[in-house]
Formats: C-alpha cells, structure tokens, sequence
C-alpha cells in the first residue's frame, strides 16, 4: 500500500476448501491462487488477471468466485489506470449489489469488507465524502476485519474528515487509532502516513481564525493563500477567487506578485481559463520588474 488513500485491498489469500473438492484440484488451485498474488505484488497486473481468469475455470463455490471476480476487477483497473473511475465502481457494484447506495450494506465476510473498502476510497478520491463514510461505517462493523484492512479503514477516515474541515474530530480519530492494540501491528507505510496526517492536522487547527492576528498584514496574506489552496483542494475554485480577489493588494506592493500568481494558478489547474490564468502571471511578473526599478 502507499497510503490509505492511495491504496487498494486485494483478498488473494482466499479458502483452499471451496476451490474443489479433490486434492488435486485444490493444489492446482492453491498455486495459481498463490502465483497470482506473486503477480499482484509484483504490479504484472496483466499476468495477474491471466491467471485469475485460468482459476475462475475450475471453481464452483459462489463465494470464490466472487473473491476471484473482485481481485480480477482490481487488476483490471489497475492496469488500466482506472481504479478511481466509475468503470472500476460499477464493476465492484456488479459483483456486490449489497453496495449499492440504499441497500442494506450488512457486510457478511473479509471479501465484502475488502471490496466496501475499495468502493469508499473510490467514493472519497472522486469527491463523494459522505458516501465514503457510510462505506467506512458499515466495515468497521465486520468482526473479521484483519489488521491491515483495520488500519487502512482509520486512516481513510481520519483523511475524509480533514477533507470535510473537521480537524477537532480528524485530532480525536487519530488518538484513538495510535491508542487502539490493533495499531502496535501496523505497517511502516501505514505509521508513515498517520504520521503524515497528523502534520496536516496541526497545520489545519493553527489555521483557525482564532490563531491569526489579522492586524498583521504578513499573518492576513498567509492566512488567504493556505485558506484559498484548501478551497481549491477541496473542490471550491470559486471561493478561492474570491477569496484572492478580496484579499489582492496593490499594484505597488509586493505582495501582489504572491496573489496574482494563486490566481493564475487557479484559473489554469482548476477552472481551465487559460487567458485569465496569464492574465494573471504577467501580472505577477509586472510587479517583480516595478520592485526592481
């Protein structure tokens, strides 16, 4: 995994006993079962795939097939650069009806809680906050969560509540999960990433409005780039205009060169108006080569 929001959950580690019911074929099964995972670890997404649809032949038992469809839509999608795209959600949503928003998400299984967890970040990297923790909710209610799959659920929801502006919650989250048993086996990516969003946590609560001195004109300017940049990332392009708008001093201060260039940076990235966005640039420039007279 490279993050909690990067990453994806697999279950290759499926039931050796509901791949057939003979020695032979369960040995078969066991090393394509095991090849594939190589495979998957590996990033051969395609190899993968290849060998998943070779043990979808020979297995009967609904659940793993299921599991083997799943792990077969993941490799697709990630081979495909496609594992945050609604092609990647419908299939898990065709393999899982129970999914699907306004069914009952009663999670019975590992697999299902694996493929909940997928669906969520899947819901959270393409803007669907709410939703995502919904998903969230319904896995942390399996009793079979293993480990990994725990923490990697705590961390996402730790993510979508700085996402949402809830920092004091983000803060509460975080404690219990470094206080949770479960935490002591976390890996190093995970312990990485807690760590990562802990910094982000406190960069979030010292941007409060109580914490600013807005007498300060240096504090002001610093406090309308950070707020603007997190309107931006969370999807508000046009408040952050606003915001800089309002904010933008004039053309004889020096700090106009530091707002204009957001600006520019917000038309181009976010809103896609490439001549508002140079606009703004040759603004930014115009003011360094004043200052330099």
């Amino acid at each position: 995994m490279k993050s909690a929001t990067e990453a994806s959950s697999s279950s290759f580690n499926g039931s050796s006993s509901s791949s057939s019911s003979t020695s032979s074929s369960c040995s078969t099964s066991s090393d394509i079962n095991e090849l594939s995972k190589e495979a998957f670890t590996k990033h051969h997404f395609t190899k993968c795939a290849e060998l998943l649809k070779k043990a979808l032949d020979g297995i009967k038992s609904e659940t793993e097939r299921r599991r083997l469809h799943a792990n077969l839509a993941l490799c697709e999608a990630k081979s495909k650069a496609q594992l945050f795209s609604a092609t990647y959600q419908a299939a898990l949503l065709n393999i899982f009806p129970k999914l699907k928003p306004g069914e009952d998400h009663n999670l019975e299984d590992h697999d299902e809680a694996v493929a909940a967890f997928n669906l969520a970040l899947n819901a959270f990297v393409r803007g669907n906050r709410r939703t995502c923790l919904e998903i969230l909710q319904s896995v942390m209610t399996v009793n079979t969560l293993s480990d990994t799959l725990f923490c990697a659920v705590s961390l996402l929801e730790i993510d979508v509540s700085l996402t949402l502006c809830q920092p004091k919650l983000a803060l509460k989250q975080a404690v219990k999960l470094r206080d949770s048993i479960t935490w002591r086996r976390a890996n190093v990516v995970q312990r990485d990433y807690l760590d990562c969003l802990e910094c982000r946590i406190r960069c979030r609560l010292a941007q409060t409005s109580s914490l600013i001195d807005f007498t300060s004109k240096p504090e002001l300017l610093h406090w309308c780039l950070i707020q603007s940049e997190l309107d931006v990332k969370n999807g508000n392009a046009t408040r952050a205009v606003n915001r800089l708008l309002k904010f933008r001093p004039s053309l004889q201060d020096e700090e106009r060169r530091l707002v204009d260039n957001a600006l520019g940076c917000v038309y181009a990235l976010s809103l896609k108006k490439i001549s508002l966005a140079e606009s703004y640039f040759r603004s930014a420039m115009l003011v360094k080569q004043e200052k330099r007279k």
